[in-house]
């Protein structure tokens, strides 16, 4: 379960992202947005490990590496 929820909720965006955003530099209009959880900044502990990858999600998308 804990390996499930982190590739879904944190691994899968970032590989989606790391495929697609080259074919989306090319286009004018082009954005990625990522749909989180307030989860994300206010954890709860019975949901700890979603809490901690929708913040981690969040963090990733505001650091800008990617482009």
């Amino acid at each position: 379960m804990l390996l499930d929820t982190v590739a879904t909720h944190l691994v899968g965006p970032i590989r989606e992202t790391g495929a697609l955003v080259e074919h989306l530099k090319d286009k004018e209009d082009a954005v990625i947005a990522y749909t989180s959880s307030v989860l994300g900044f206010v954890p709860m502990a019975v949901t700890a490990v979603s809490s901690a990858t929708k913040a981690a999600i969040h963090s990733y998308a505001l650091s800008g590496g990617l482009l």
